[in-house]
């Protein structure tokens, strides 16, 4: 990982030098909060390119918070939170990874709020997926199921009124796009990917997308509506030919569109249940598509005269696209899950999700949970297993997996029928 292929990160370190400089003469800060981390994969099974192996990571994480102007009646807040990660193999280089959730200034005036810098934004309601959450970039490095996100230059305006809701306002500077594992690494694509993205603007990653959203809470219903328009966060991947690798010449190159993107997200509290739904119209220059999600939630609490909380989940994830739709969209499934809450103060939890088609044979299954074992000391667990169809079969002139030719024997998820694994994290709280 070079400087030049991550401007972001030059940014981020002279930002992080500025920022060093005026936080040299600040009187109020909080205290610094920093972790250190170790995390192993095991992946019982050989994988698409037959590279069997456990796979090592560190991880570090900083963060802290400032605030200047203090004796004037709107303080000026600085925002800080990096994070780290390095693997232990050079094989798994893909996920290393600089990343700043935040790395900001803000200011709050009378309803207002002003935020300029590097931020991570969470939209959405559902448990499975979160589909009008598209601000910030996926971090697939972390877990499969793209829920972690990487941070995201913004300047970002929100008004906030009793009456007329929530209203955020935002430019987005620099795009940031996705990292793949390479043919060494597992979770890998079934072909190279070209380290050169394509971009149908002509201004690149360097186009300034615009997003903002509304939201309000009606009672025990809340809502929400958003629209973005600039640079998809989720490339096409196009099968193009690289003369500089004659012996595997056919790759994968990622394509960013240029797309418009409407959502809408719903919570309804009835008593123990919750009624979620989330829904997506997307445009492009390849065509439009809808998505949606809906589902419940229901909680039983102090279970067993304890502490504890079991909530159940049931969603339904539909993708007009269908058969259309890219590898690792879930676009006619169904997610039963239950999540155990112990209630602590560190919020250790345990959930099992497991996905499974309306009418392919794939199910997916997920387990992950946190466990503070002490005030310094806590565990975590993701466990990863995939019953999507027929083991690998590659053609033996031009090396493409079947499963990419004929979706309709394998299921588009057949290329993760080989990659099970199990992770284990221990990190320490300085």
């Amino acid at each position: 990982m070079t400087f030049t292929k991550r401007p972001f990160i030059r940014c981020g370190l002279l930002a992080s030098g500025a920022l060093s400089l005026l936080m040299a003469s600040l009187v109020q800060a909080d205290e610094w909060q920093i972790s250190l981390g170790t995390e192993v994969r095991y992946f019982p099974g050989d994988g698409l390119y037959e590279n069997a192996g456990d796979r090592w990571a560190f991880n570090l994480e900083v963060e802290n918070h400032w605030s200047v102007l203090n004796d004037s009646d709107y303080p000026l807040y600085i925002n800080l939170h990096g994070q780290f990660r390095q693997a232990a193999a050079t094989a798994d280089d893909d996920r290393n990874r600089v990343d700043f959730p935040a790395l900001n200034l803000a200011q709050f005036r009378d309803g207002w709020e002003w935020t300029l810098g590097m931020d991570k934004l969470f939209w959405g309601v559902a448990e499975s997926q979160n589909l009008v959450n598209i601000v910030n970039q996926t971090d697939l490095q972390a877990s499969p199921d793209g829920k972690d996100r990487l941070g995201q230059w913004m300047a970002r305006t929100s008004w906030h009124h009793d009456t007329f809701g929530s209203w955020d306002f935002l430019l987005l500077p620099h795009f940031r796009a996705r990292d793949f594992s390479n043919s060494r690494s597992r979770l890998a694509l079934p072909l190279p990917v070209l380290g050169r993205d394509a971009y149908e603007s002509g201004d690149g990653d360097n186009h300034l997308d615009f997003a903002s959203r509304w939201s309000h809470q009606w009672g025990d219903l809340t809502t929400g509506l958003s629209y973005f328009n600039g640079t998809s966060r989720a490339p096409d991947l196009q099968l193009v030919i690289d003369n500089t690798h004659p012996s595997q010449p056919l790759v994968l190159q990622p394509f960013y569109a240029q797309i418009e993107h409407t959502g809408f997200d719903a919570q309804w509290i009835l008593g123990e249940w919750l009624l979620k739904a989330e829904a997506i119209y997307q445009t492009s220059h390849s065509g439009h598509y809808w998505a949606s999600i809906s589902g419940v939630e229901y909680t039983f609490g102090q279970i067993m005269d304890t502490s504890y909380d079991l909530s159940w989940y049931l969603e339904y994830l539909y993708d007009d696209r269908q058969a259309q739709a890219p590898a690792g969209v879930l676009e006619n499934d169904w997610m039963l899950a239950a999540r155990l809450s112990f209630n602590d103060e560190a919020s250790s939890s345990l959930l099992v999700a497991v996905f499974r088609d309306a009418e392919a044979d794939e199910t997916i299954v997920k387990c992950e949970g946190s466990y503070r074992l002490s005030d310094h000391l806590s565990l975590g667990l993701e466990l990863w297993t995939f019953a999507t169809g027929p083991s690998y079969s590659r053609d033996p002139v031009t090396r493409i997996p079947a499963q990419i030719v004929d979706t309709a024997t394998y299921g588009k998820q057949a290329l993760l029928n080989d990659e099970d694994f199990l992770q284990l994290s221990v990190t320490y709280y300085f």
